[in-house]
C-alpha cells in the first residue's frame, strides 16, 4: 500500500486476475473439447485437466473430461479410464444437476456401474 502511494508499488485491480483466470480456463476448455472431437484423448485429457486447474467448478469441464476418459475406454478396452470417467460425472451432477448434460451423465454412470458390476 505504501509503496504504491509513493510510486514505488503497483496497484492491483481486483477483477483482473479472475478475468485471465476464466479465459485461460476456457480457452484450454475449448482446445480440450476439439482434441476430444478428433478423438485424440490422452491430449484431450491434458487440456481439460489444464482447464480444471484454472476453474475446479467448472460442470463442463467435467462433463468433456468425463466424455473423454469414456471414449478412450471404449476405443481402447481399458476399463482403468472408466473410474475416472464417473468421478467427472458424478462431479459434473454435484456442481450443477440443473444443466442439460446431467441426463447424459447419469446415463454414462448407469452404464458404467453395469460394465464394471456395481
Amino acid at each position: 500500500m505504501l509503496g504504491s502511494l509513493f510510486g514505488l508499488g503497483r496497484k492491483r485491480r481486483a477483477g483482473t486476475t479472475d478475468i485471465w483466470k476464466d479465459l485461460r480456463s476456457l480457452a484450454y476448455f475449448g482446445i480440450c473439447d476439439c482434441e476430444r472431437k478428433l478423438s485424440r484423448y490422452d491430449t484431450a485429457i491434458q487440456y481439460c485437466e489444464k482447464s480444471l486447474s484454472y476453474d475446479s467448478k467448472d460442470p463442463f469441464a467435467h462433463f468433456a473430461l468425463g466424455l473423454t476418459f469414456m471414449n478412450k475406454a471404449v476405443n481402447t478396452g481399458s476399463v482403468a479410464e472408466l473410474a475416472p470417467a464417473m468421478q467427472h460425472f458424478q462431479q459434473m451432477i454435484s456442481l450443477n444437476p440443473d444443466l442439460d448434460e446431467v441426463k447424459i451423465a447419469k446415463q454414462n454412470i448407469t452404464n458404467i456401474q453395469k460394465y464394471l458390476g456395481k
